[in-house]
């Protein structure tokens, strides 16, 4: 699902609210969100959905392919999402959808 199908969607469901303050409501979670990631040792907990996080890595020695020669590749942050225990147990027994299955 796409952001401004999540707006549409919330929108439908809410007539009297206006679209625009559907989307500035969706924006706004979604900054928080990513505020909550970044602050010292951010965690974003979504209870049956999974929980977020950053991991931080150290530098490390890296190798180049193409040319062979060994650099030292920069500390980095990476987003981490560990799904939940009802998530996990949907997907699970969700239906197969042929679809999904000719990208694989």
């Amino acid at each position: 699902m796409l952001k401004s199908e999540l707006v549409a969607h919330l929108a439908n469901r809410n007539p009297k609210i206006r679209e625009f303050l559907v989307k500035k409501g969706v924006d706004d979670i979604i900054n928080r969100m990513i505020e909550a990631l970044l602050d010292e040792k951010g965690r974003i907990e979504l209870r049956g959905f999974g929980s977020l996080s950053c991991r931080y890595y150290g530098p490390r020695r890296a190798h180049n392919p193409r040319s062979g020669e060994f650099l030292t590749a920069a500390a980095c942050a990476k987003p981490h999402f560990k799904a939940g225990r009802i998530l996990k147990a949907r997907i699970i027994n969700a239906p197969i959808i042929e679809d999904n299955l000719d990208s694989v």
